[in-house]
């Protein structure tokens, strides 16, 4: 029985860490298509408008893609901390302590 559930948290903490390197992957693709858009927004600008109007357009284009990028990252993280706030629930139901018991002390 015991070989048996660890063999399932193997499994579990194994499809936690592929969903992760997955999640990671599709960041990676949503910040490189950030970064373009950002650079065919600029592109796209008509180049007559001055430098002001230039430095303005891409002080804006640069924040944007900033917002977006905080969003990505704050996405992932958040994959990343589910595996281990319930891999240390795991263990610690393992172990015969429940988080609220854990709490309490």
């Amino acid at each position: 029985m015991l070989a048996t559930s660890a063999q399932l948290l193997q499994a579990d903490i194994t499809a936690m860490v592929m969903s992760f390197d997955q999640a990671i992957a599709a960041a990676i693709r949503h910040l490189d298509s950030a970064a373009e858009m950002r650079d065919e927004k600029l592109e796209d600008a008509p180049h007559h408008d001055g430098e002001v109007s230039t430095m303005q357009r891409t002080r804006e284009a640069d924040q944007q893609l900033a917002f977006v990028c905080s969003i990505i990252v704050e996405s992932v993280v958040g994959s990343a901390i589910k595996p281990k706030a319930w891999l240390e629930n795991e263990m610690l139901n393992r172990e015969g302590q429940s988080s609220f018991r854990r709490l309490r002390a």
